[in-house]
């Protein structure tokens, strides 16, 4: 009988510590922004300025019907923004010979997430010249650094951009003059 009123107390605690766990679990949940605008804010946080205080008069409004569950709209905390323009793509030199050397190192620095990759364009032609690379979402990876080598352009001036392209949107660096000589 002792060994059946100690297994009752066990179980009592056990119920008791989960609900007041998934209390808190609901608590924070309800609290929470919706995780696409958290991560957009995390985005432009260092290039805008906070409109505010969050909290639960300034987020999305919430409806008690289930046909309401989309969040909707709010200017303090938008779904998305612009792609802004990578920087790179800081080739390693303007000019390079054919008969000589030809391996290029060029820089794209967009935001955490973004697939980033260099091209080459000339008289209305346009040629990838690396592969695409993710730019890390740890702390001081805002770029990626590509090899690539010059012997995929014809001799002439060609201009180099980095393009980077994340969430369906495309946004282009200014270009850098090369010069390639036979």
């Amino acid at each position: 009988m002792k060994k059946t009123a100690k297994n009752k107390t066990i179980i009592t605690a056990l119920v008791i510590i989960a609900l007041v766990a998934l209390s808190g679990a609901a608590y924070v949940k309800v609290g929470q922004k919706p995780a696409e605008q958290t991560a957009t804010n995390a985005e432009t946080s260092a290039s805008t300025p906070s409109p505010g205080p969050a909290g639960p008069a300034h987020d999305t409004p919430t409806s008690a019907s289930p046909a309401a569950s989309t969040p909707q709209p709010n200017p303090s905390h938008p779904a998305s923004t612009t792609l802004a323009k990578p920087i790179g793509p800081n080739n390693n030199t303007s000019s390079v010979s054919l008969s000589g050397a030809t391996s290029m190192e060029s820089v794209c620095r967009s935001v955490p997430g973004a697939s980033c990759y260099i091209q080459a364009s000339k008289s209305g032609a346009t040629i990838r010249v690396s592969d695409a690379k993710i730019v890390g979402s740890s702390a001081g990876s805002d770029g990626v650094i590509f090899s690539w080598d010059a012997k995929q352009l014809s001799a002439g001036q060609w201009q180099i951009q980095a393009i980077a392209t994340k969430d369906g949107q495309t946004a282009a660096s200014d270009s850098q003059l090369l010069r390639v000589q036979p």
